[in-house]
């Protein structure tokens, strides 16, 4: 992957290739730029900038998008994007209950999006499958995809390329859907955690660059965390670095099904609340929650914005143990921005203003304000964004590296 902390240090026989990979890095996150602007964010001169341009442009990595602007001497500056005719890609999120499927261009811009829920299958097989069906049609509809981007629920094991979720009626543990898509498709596939893929997608699409440590904290169906550290995604020697869901919060709580006790997303993710929900309902014969037959966590949601007393409760109380997470966090990693997304979110102001109540009584001050907490709107789509990018990554390395 193109990440800036690659780019210290380099032997000078390597030093092209990073500075252009640096500069493909801020077009990603531009969109368009000019050699000027390019040589100012860089600190590269106008020399080099144009002379790194002219190769890239030859290698028909970036293309001229025409005129930005024009000053008074008459220069004109020229807009410089990369080329999308490097290809598409094919993104696919899993997830405990569904699989996201969608469409990217070399510049992020999406062109076709499916999501195909896992209960309407028997196995993760039969469902792989039916996705496998979808995207060889996407294959000959888009000729120029280039590879498949996976995202992938954790805990994710990179080298053994096994899924280790056990808390689902489906063998995660067996399911390969590397393998799979690789057996069927002459295309590569690059698998990344969930998470991690979030926390990409966050640093491409924001102005974080200012901030040496950047922590993501998904939270859904489970709970996860994403790290990048001074540009480069910190993933541990296994992949599963920063598995905070794991992390026990209570050393004899409720026993999980890694094996652990307590673990935090028994108590703050979307199937934490709905246990929560069903434990407790018959005990609160008033609670709107008990007009839904299959309750879910829409269902909690949908009557937290009514006001409803129980799903108050159930939700504040999750905010509040995400809250504990964060400060696990911020122990664990020292980071100096978190960002809170994914479908907890859904709770808004609540969550983090809870959050930040729970992070000042247990960070010491000179700690605690030293870290700014965020949100991330819940249509960002972070993880199918995050995981196409990561894919369009090793498309362009691998470009860099076929034409040094």
């Amino acid at each position: 992957m193109i990440e800036k902390s690659l780019y210290h240090g380099a032997k000078n026989n390597d030093l092209t290739q990073m500075n252009s990979a640096l500069l493909l890095d801020i077009l990603r996150k531009r969109g368009v730029c000019s050699r000027v602007e390019l040589a100012k964010e860089t600190g590269l001169t106008q020399a080099g900038i144009t002379k790194l341009v002219s190769s890239l442009i030859e290698q028909q990595i970036l293309k001229e998008t025409g005129i930005l602007s024009q000053n008074e001497r008459g220069r004109k500056s020229i807009g410089l994007q990369l080329n999308d005719e490097l290809g598409k890609v094919v993104s696919i999120c899993f997830s405990r209950t569904f699989i996201k499927i969608a469409i990217f261009d070399i510049n992020g811009r999406v062109y076709n999006n499916i999501t195909v829920q896992l209960g309407h299958f028997k196995t993760l097989d039969d469902a792989m499958l039916h996705v496998l069906d979808l995207v060889k049609e996407y294959v000959v509809a888009f000729p120029d995809i280039k590879a498949i981007g996976i995202a992938l629920p954790g805990p994710y094991l990179r080298q053994s390329r096994q899924i280790t979720v056990a808390d689902s009626s489906f063998n995660w543990f067996a399911f390969r859907p590397q393998e799979i898509l690789e057996e069927n498709l002459n295309l590569p596939v690059y698998p990344i955690h969930d998470a991690d893929a979030a926390v990409l997608s966050y640093r491409w699409r924001n102005d974080v660059d200012s901030y040496k440590t950047l922590t993501y904290m998904l939270l859904g169906e489970g709970v996860g965390a994403g790290i990048v550290i001074d540009g480069k995604l910190f993933e541990g020697s296994f992949g599963t670095a920063a598995e905070i869901g794991h992390m026990s919060i209570d050393v004899k709580g409720i026993p999980c099904s890694c094996g652990n006790r307590g673990c935090l997303e028994r108590y703050c993710s979307t199937s934490a609340i709905v246990e929560k929900a069903k434990r407790v309902l018959n005990r609160h014969p008033d609670s709107g929650l008990n007009q839904y037959k299959e309750l879910t966590y829409y269902d909690i949601f949908n009557e937290f914005d009514k006001m409803d007393p129980l799903a108050t409760s159930i939700i504040n109380e999750a905010c509040e143990y995400i809250g504990y997470g964060v400060v696990n966090l911020i122990n664990a990693y020292n980071p100096d921005l978190i960002v809170l997304g994914n479908i907890m979110c859904r709770s808004g102001v609540v969550l983090l203003n809870k959050v930040n109540e729970v992070v000042h009584e247990r960070i010491i001050p000179e700690i605690a304000d030293k870290v700014e907490i965020r949100m991330e709107p819940q249509e960002s789509d972070s993880i199918l964004y995050g995981c196409a990018m990561n894919s369009v990554d090793y498309i362009i390395s691998n470009a860099l590296s076929s034409n040094s």
